[in-house]
């Protein structure tokens, strides 16, 4: 059925305008109304994304900032090592040079009231250190423990006239290890979608029909390209195509759609897809969309696998997948975008390392 306001839209905007509008993808009728972050590309609201989102206009790099998002721990204690990084902390250093008041460390009254002071050289931090671990990523979470309890001692000896007591830091930095970690989170390991590390996993995975997609990235096109094998490693079918896309996780998200329209047409039966690009991979066994704008696509893709009981995803490391990625690349520089033989692929089929 036509629509009327299909009509309707050239008469209300300009012509390229009008054929612009009529371009964009629309959603399932039967989809529930979503609000939408437009600073994040799946559209979701985080406080990490905000904190970029307010200065980037600024121009700066916050490597030290990002590097601290992805450690394990008290948010607390990402705060207190960025500003003791960016020196920051109201030491009496600091202050001095802005208030002229005196500098003395108050824990030990022995030495300057700075970082470097307290946390190496202040005779009631160096009594804890040996008490760390010998692994160094275990002591460095003690060390991180330590410091902070020591500022928060310095802080309460400095406003309130608190002595340290020894028992008390024991305890707080017996807390704070178990809590915190310098570990950064480990890599997604999708259930249903596995990412396969080592070559000898990889036969495991290989299944009658296996279908692997991949995208290049060409201005504003992506170049998708499917390479699909049977059980013995011979090529059933390869192709390429060409599409406008907004990204190159659009481009990743449309081969994959490509792929799935190609085993749904061709009625394979026991079908592997094999595919590299994490978010994409991760968003559909998730049920969101890696970009929000391309929300159309993505459900569209996840319609088609609800057709596929008999299809599997799994994410595999590039070099498993040189194959269709320089399949791809190679369509992209010489603008090849057709169905080819399986001699003509067989350069591509020959970088992977097949399983099976």
């Amino acid at each position: 059925m036509v629509r009327w306001w299909i009509f309707s839209i050239p008469r209300g905007y300009p012509a390229m305008s009008g054929r612009d509008v009529l371009e964009v993808p629309r959603l399932s009728f039967v989809a529930k109304d979503e609000l939408f972050w437009k600073f994040a590309p799946d559209g979701f609201f985080l406080v990490k994304r905000a904190f970029l989102a307010r200065i980037r206009d600024r121009g700066l790099h916050e490597t030290l900032w990002s590097s601290l998002w992805k450690v394990t721990g008290p948010e607390r204690i990402k705060i207190f090592l960025w500003r003791l990084a960016r020196d920051i902390l109201p030491f009496g250093s600091r202050l001095q040079h802005i208030f002229g008041n005196s500098s003395h460390c108050v824990l030990c009254n022995s030495g300057e009231d700075s970082p470097l002071h307290l946390f190496f050289h202040c005779d009631v931090a160096v009594q804890w250190y040996p008490l760390g671990e010998r692994d160094i990523a275990r002591f460095s979470t003690y060390a991180i423990s330590l410091c902070f309890v020591l500022w928060r001692a310095r802080n309460s000896s400095f406003h309130e006239g608190h002595h340290p007591v020894v028992p008390k830091i024991q305890h707080e930095i017996s807390l704070l290890v178990a809590d915190c970690s310098v570990v950064a989170t480990p890599s997604f390991d999708q259930q249903g979608s596995i990412l396969v590390g080592e070559e000898d996993s990889w036969g495991g995975l290989w299944s009658d029909v296996n279908v692997f997609v991949d995208a290049a990235i060409r201005g504003e096109f992506g170049i998708v390209a499917v390479l699909v094998l049977d059980r013995s490693g011979a090529v059933i079918e390869a192709a390429t195509a060409k599409r406008k896309v907004s990204s190159p996780s659009v481009a990743e998200l449309e081969a994959f759609h490509w792929g799935c329209c190609r085993i749904l047409q061709s009625e394979w039966r026991n079908v592997s897809i094999f595919f590299d690009c994490q978010s994409v991979v991760k968003g559909l066994a998730a049920g969101f969309s890696p970009e929000w704008k391309a929300r159309g696509l993505f459900d569209a893709t996840r319609n088609l696998l609800n057709l596929l009981p008999r299809c599997h995803f799994h994410r595999i490391p590039r070099r498993l997948n040189s194959g269709v990625h320089n399949l791809a690349a190679w369509a992209a520089s010489n603008s090849s975008y057709k169905l080819f033989s399986s001699r003509e692929v067989a350069p591509f089929v020959a970088t992977m390392n097949l399983g099976c």
